[in-house]
């Protein structure tokens, strides 16, 4: 078997063997910062570490995703607090599924921008109350809305 049904019950204790497994069988060939981060630093699917330089996440980003790919595992999407790791939103229609891939794409675990995608699911709430499906244009007073969050 090489893939797990997504939203089983054990599908958490599934993600945390694999990834413990994969840091275990090339710990030797990657090291052990990239070891420990995948095995001590991940809840299901998300890692958080802290390190001291973009060099070395850069660094630590590279040796993760290759041990992992390794093991059939493919780890992607990484956030940054670092001024050179920008955050691209790329144009997307103005429909019900890009709006929720947006307010979905910001990572933010300890809620501390939880204010501003506030508006955002403000909006998903609205178009959802319309019953717009997901590729129907949104209406105008939501896009007056999605143009008054831009900054």
């Amino acid at each position: 078997m090489t893939v797990h049904l997504f939203g089983a019950a054990s599908s958490p204790g599934c993600a945390n063997y694999g990834l413990k497994q994969v840091s275990k069988d090339y710990e030797d060939q990657y090291g052990s910062d990239a070891t420990k981060f995948v095995h001590e630093n991940f809840y299901v699917d998300d890692g958080l570490t802290s390190v001291f330089t973009v060099e070395k996440a850069v660094q630590l980003i590279k040796k993760s995703k290759q041990m992992c790919s390794e093991g059939g595992i493919r780890l992607h999407k990484f956030i940054s607090n670092s001024r050179d790791f920008r955050i691209t939103l790329k144009d997307q229609p103005l429909v019900r599924r890009s709006v929720l891939s947006t307010i979905n794409y910001i990572y933010d675990p300890l809620g501390f921008i939880a204010p501003v995608v506030l508006t955002g699911k403000q909006i998903l709430q609205a178009v959802c109350k319309d019953q717009l499906d997901w590729v129907s244009p949104l209406t105008d007073n939501l896009k007056i809305s999605v143009g008054e969050m831009e900054v």
